[in-house]
């Protein structure tokens, strides 16, 4: 990734780290951060842009350089994290586990991870950590022991981080050490006596890792965990927080959105933790160093895991140190920040809130603000004008336009709009019948549209005025035409008669589609009272644009696409699709869109 590129990214990851694993200010003076897996490898201008906004200059975590990659990497090779197919091929084979990571195809998965890390001289992503502590001089780092190497090259990535001027506050002992040793906690003792007393001699306390217990709990990490607080009784200990259908139900494919939200909503997350840390009477501190809802693609991007981890977040604080949430830039629906182009997760806003101390007093309500606020997402195109040999004197320019500085060449950011902002305004206020900023389009005395052709996703001029305003009397929703007629004369009295449920025109109708080979899921909210993201107006949604704009890689040569599709009636929670014969699924066209 060019140097210029990666400034930009820095921002954005220090704020993202900051937000999800940064210290809460209660009882333990948490820091919420993220973990770092993919971190360096996805960041780009746009999410480290998403970063800075919710980092600042607050304290934040950093876990690097992640989980299952720990115990291959060695940054003594300058290539990202010192991948190599050697100590691919070796680890894997030798200490690999199902319970860490799947075991199907982990070897390509890694080789594969081998050859994109940076390649030439210099290429450290330690540098990137150093340089992010210097632009944050709040940020902390968690540094994750790789345990099957010898104990001086396992704590040279500490010695160097320390060594410039990186507060790394602890060391854990490994990444689920328990499973990649087959809970042989003699091997596992062996390993950490020979670096524990270099990193206290340093002055960083180490954390070792726990084995799942609770509802998780199984005989061998009983024996684990009972060995690790007879060994270490005040060392720190990690855990590891992920839930899923065992824990709740209504986490259980497949979803019905409202049970699963009133399940987030009431899950005891108190007496969960507290059993968790019980285990351990006297340790000093716990890290939870990864959390989340399992697998991502069944409730990553949704409403439902916003209010699950925030919940969970503002619980957190009672009982851990540090809480951070896997991930933070990813390329997969996991991170806080995801996807190419960059789009911010449904939980980005709630460890925001707590990155700067303003956990969100809504978490457990029902209410149109219980879904995170998603401002326009916009793509930053760069352009290279008239080189200017000056600008690679600049230390952060340099770091992000490497290659760029061979030719002394100087990008210059264009802003593109890729996805409209949500209409829900303040979280704190009602909206309005419209739900935005600025009424002026919305005219009760203006024509009445009736359903138009299939192309109307590409011509917003058929409802849209040069000026920006609705010409019709409902602005509209597009799924290739006009679907407004159709739904307020035939579905909305169809579903009065299967339910007796009222749909009313001011009512807030929230779309949720799923791009089925994935499960992804993208969430639009009171699609009806759709809002233009730079004038505030109400304005055409056009379905066929979301999807492209969220989706637009795997779509590029695709004419039409089939999606399934949720439309939430916000009052009641009922599902309106389930009503719509034939509509539970959405072929839309994609032809012309860009």
């Amino acid at each position: 990734m060019p140097m210029g590129h990666r400034i930009v990214i820095w921002m954005a990851v220090g704020l993202v780290v900051f937000i999800v694993c940064m210290a809460t200010m209660s009882a333990k003076g948490q820091t919420y951060g993220v973990n770092a897996a993919g971190f360096f490898e996805n960041i780009n201008e746009t999410s480290a842009q998403y970063l800075d906004e919710a980092v600042g200059q607050h304290p934040w975590v950093l876990r690097v350089p992640g989980g299952a990659i720990a115990k291959m990497a060695d940054p003594r090779v300058k290539n990202g994290w010192g991948l190599t197919h050697e100590a691919v091929d070796s680890i894997i084979s030798m200490y690999g586990s199902d319970d860490e990571e799947s075991l199907s195809g982990a070897l390509n998965k890694w080789h594969r991870k081998t050859n994109e890390q940076p390649q030439g001289p210099d290429q450290s992503y330690l540098d990137d950590v150093v340089n992010m502590a210097a632009t944050y001089p709040n940020m902390q780092v968690v540094w994750v022991a790789n345990m099957f190497v010898p104990a001086d090259v396992a704590l040279y990535p500490v010695e160097y981080l320390v060594g410039h001027g990186v507060n790394v506050i602890y060391v854990e002992m490994g990444n689920e050490t328990y499973s990649q040793l087959n809970h042989n906690f003699v091997d596992y003792q062996r390993r950490v006596d020979a670096i524990r007393p270099l990193v206290l001699a340093m002055g960083i306390p180490v954390s070792h890792p726990a084995a799942p217990g609770g509802s998780r709990s199984r005989p061998d990490h009983k024996g684990w965990n009972a060995s690790l607080q007879m060994t270490y009784p005040t060392d720190p200990k990690t855990l590891h927080y992920y839930r899923d259908g065992r824990e709740l139900p209504e986490f259980k494919e497949p979803i019905e959105h409202d049970a699963a939200l009133a399940a987030a909503q009431a899950y005891n997350f108190h007496n969960d933790l507290a059993g968790l840390v019980d285990d351990f009477p006297g340790t000093s501190a716990f890290l939870m160093t990864e959390a989340n809802t399992q697998p991502a693609k069944l409730l990553g991007g949704t409403d439902i895991n916003a209010v699950f981890m925030g919940r969970l977040f503002d619980a957190a604080a009672e009982f851990f140190d540090v809480i951070c949430i896997h991930n933070g830039i990813a390329s997969d629906i996991y991170g806080i920040i995801y996807g190419q182009p960059p789009v911010k997760n449904t939980t980005w806003q709630p460890w925001a809130d707590h990155v700067q101390g303003n956990p969100s007093p809504d978490n457990n309500t029902t209410g149109p603000c219980d879904t995170v606020i998603t401002e326009a997402v916009y793509i930053t195109q760069w352009v290279v004008v008239n080189p200017i040999p000056d600008a690679c004197s600049n230390f952060w320019f340099k770091i992000f336009h490497r290659k760029k500085c061979n030719s002394i060449q100087v990008p210059v950011p264009v802003q593109v709009l890729v996805t409209p902002a949500d209409t829900t305004i303040n979280c704190d206020d009602e909206p309005s019948v419209t739900g935005c900023l600025n009424d002026s389009g919305t005219n009760p005395g203006l024509i009445q549209c009736r359903t138009g052709q299939n192309d109307d996703y590409l011509h917003p001029e058929r409802y849209i005025d040069e000026n920006g305003n609705c010409i019709c009397d409902e602005c509209g929703v597009e799924w290739d035409h006009r679907i407004n007629t159709k739904f307020w004369d035939r579905i909305v009295p169809s579903v009065y008669d299967q339910t007796g449920v009222q749909v009313n025109r001011e009512d807030p109708i929230d779309a949720y589609v799923t791009l089925l080979e994935t499960g992804e899921v993208l969430y639009r909210p009171d699609i009806f009272h759709w809002c233009d993201p730079i004038t505030g107006k109400p304005t055409v949604f056009s379905m066929n644009q979301e999807v492209w704009n969220e989706w637009h890689d795997f779509l590029e040569d695709k004419s039409t696409w089939t999606f399934g599709i949720k439309l939430i009636h916000r009052p009641t929670g009922l599902n309106i699709a389930e009503y719509w014969e034939d509509h539970d699924t959405v072929t839309l066209r994609l032809e012309g869109l860009q």
